[in-house]
């Protein structure tokens, strides 16, 4: 029990932030990362609620939190406890063995589409060296991006040039990283990509480079494309309203673009 806790928070902290509206497609292949090292790290390390208990465990008692408002505990004397020195063992053999359960399956249960994977390569801006001028960081920069690109338009986008995107793409990170200050969020550390005062802000509103109509094509779908777990049940009530008891023979093909446009375009009043 004691090193699940220390598991689901791992867990916890994915669903958290796949729960979040202002996450993006491309933020996935770094949220199923971040999953696979914690619990891979617990597979030799334990985690802190167990460390938290270990004092407890060797005297052979486990002892509750109190509830808020209130100083009373409830302690458990555990039968059958291991010896004082066994005890950091058996709780990491116990955690080792549902870390590893839970990778073997992390695959399964979050699937990243390689769509999501080149997207991350082309707009995730903090990972691209922009803050020093060396001769070798520019032309790192220069190319960052090009093989995705390579890969995503023929596959994606075939009314789109590779070269165009690329020297598109060439043209907004030059301008990222000569107004790099003006979308640093300092509370968070990193450039802001989407929202208010950020990165693509300035470019679909006319304020970067000029002539990117492929780039920000691209970027549009990277935004548009839905992760949140709660857009299964904001889907569900969207393909409800569509296909109506009137709308019964309405074709499969029709119906999937329409439930694409209901749950993609902003209301009448937002336009």
């Amino acid at each position: 029990m004691v090193t699940q806790l220390d598991l689901d928070k791992v867990v916890k902290s994915a669903s958290l932030k796949t729960q979040s509206d202002q996450t993006l497609a491309m933020d996935v292949p770094a949220i199923k990362a971040d999953v696979k090292s914690k619990l891979s790290k617990m597979r030799s390390v334990l985690g802190p609620t167990a460390q938290s208990r270990l004092l407890e465990l060797k005297r052979g008692v486990l002892v509750s939190a109190a509830a808020p408002g209130s100083s009373c505990t409830l302690t458990l004397k555990l039968l059958n406890a291991p010896s004082p020195r066994d005890v950091k063992n058996r709780l990491l053999s116990h955690q080792k063995g549902g870390a590893e359960l839970m990778l073997k399956n992390l695959d399964k249960r979050i699937v990243v589409p390689r769509t999501f994977e080149l997207w991350r390569s082309v707009f995730e801006f903090s990972l691209m060296p922009l803050s020093l001028p060396s001769p070798s960081n520019a032309a790192i920069l220069d190319k960052w991006g090009d093989q995705a690109l390579e890969e995503l338009i023929p596959a994606r986008y075939p009314n789109l040039g590779v070269i165009e995107a690329q020297t598109q793409s060439l043209k907004v990170k030059h301008y990222v990283r000569e107004n790099k200050e003006q979308f640093f969020d300092k509370d968070k550390a990193k450039l802001r990509i989407t929202g208010p005062g950020s990165i693509f802000e300035a470019l679909f509103t006319g304020n970067g480079p000029s002539d990117i109509q492929a780039y920000l094509q691209i970027a549009d779908e990277s935004i548009a494309t839905r992760v949140n777990q709660s857009d299964t049940e904001r889907l569900g009530n969207v393909m409800a309203a569509i296909k109506t008891k009137k709308r019964n023979h309405l074709g499969p093909d029709a119906y999937a673009a329409l439930v694409r446009l209901g749950f993609n375009l902003p209301f009448a009043h937002e336009i």
